[in-house]
Formats: structure tokens, C-alpha cells, sequence
């Protein structure tokens, strides 16, 4: 039995449906919170544990949205709320990858619909139930499962690129 009862039903009213395990998830990268982009490294608040063990970690399904959404529905008002921040791009992976991550337990880690009633296409990420009760070395050891699935792809990609 898999620790990830968000994905069973439809989790807001906005969403289209659950989320398919076909689907191209998409995760923006904001200089300096998640990524330096000088030195083109994640940093740890990217893949947080404390958001993941909430199932909050915010990313777009890209079969329901488009390039212009995402700069208008996440980027921008990213980069309205503080001045010093850049976008540096997403990372893509795909959701049965990210559900296919179990070192741990069944599914380690969810992919749950998430839609905002402005933006459909939101979803979030977050930990199997089991994973979120774990202990902090597996916690480290799935979030890093998923930072890989993440960079399969190779680093950021433009939005451009994303959504071609």
C-alpha cells in the first residue's frame, strides 16, 4: 500500500484531474532562494525536507499550462516580491520517475494535483507518508533520489525549451 493517498482523489477543484504518470512536471528555479546561479547549484531549501514532508513542494504540470502561464502565474510574481531575485530556469522530470523513486518504501516520494483557481496546471511534490515519518538520513536520502531524477535531463532548461 503505497503512502501517497493525495494522488487517489482529485485534490482541489481547480485541478483538471489527478495527476497521470505520462505527465512532464516542471519545477522553476529562482536565484537566490533555490539556485546560485553563479555557481549553478541547487541549494537545499530547492528540495526542502520540510516541505516535502508536507506534500507543498509547489511545481506545474506542463500538459495543462503553457510558457506564458508559468512566467505569469509563478515567475513573475516571484521576482515582484523581491528585486534581487533572477530566474535561472526548470528542471523536468517526469511524474512516473518522480513516483518510481523507492530505495525507501513503495513510492517515496507523491505527485499530487495541486490546481490554484487562476492556474490549473499547479501541483505539488512531497514525501510518501512513510518517508515523511522517517528518520533525517532517509529523508536526505530520497530528497537526493529526487534532485537526480530532476537532473536526468541535464541542468536548467529555458522555459522556451520546456515547453517545445
Amino acid at each position: 500500500m503505497s503512502g501517497c493517498k493525495c494522488e487517489e482523489h482529485r485534490q482541489s477543484a481547480y485541478s483538471p484531474c489527478t495527476v497521470n504518470a505520462s505527465e512532464e512536471i516542471v519545477y522553476c528555479l529562482i536565484d537566490p532562494d533555490l539556485m546560485d546561479k553563479g555557481t549553478g547549484e541547487l541549494k537545499k531549501k530547492a528540495f526542502s525536507k520540510s516541505v516535502l514532508s508536507k506534500t507543498d513542494l509547489s511545481v506545474v504540470r506542463a500538459e495543462y499550462s503553457s510558457e506564458a502561464q508559468v512566467w505569469d502565474c509563478v515567475v513573475t510574481p516571484q521576482l515582484k516580491t523581491n528585486p534581487a531575485r533572477t530566474f535561472c530556469g526548470v528542471l523536468i522530470a517526469q511524474a512516473s520517475d518522480i513516483r518510481g523513486i523507492a530505495d525507501c518504501t513503495m513510492q517515496d516520494v507523491c505527485v499530487a494535483d495541486a490546481g490554484l483557481e487562476n492556474f490549473a496546471a499547479h501541483a505539488h511534490l512531497g514525501f510518501s507518508s512513510e518517508v515523511a515519518s522517517s528518520n533525517k538520513s532517509v529523508q536526505v536520502a530520497v530528497r537526493a533520489n529526487l534532485i537526480d531524477v530532476f537532473n536526468r535531463r541535464g541542468g536548467p532548461i529555458s522555459l522556451t525549451s520546456a515547453f517545445t
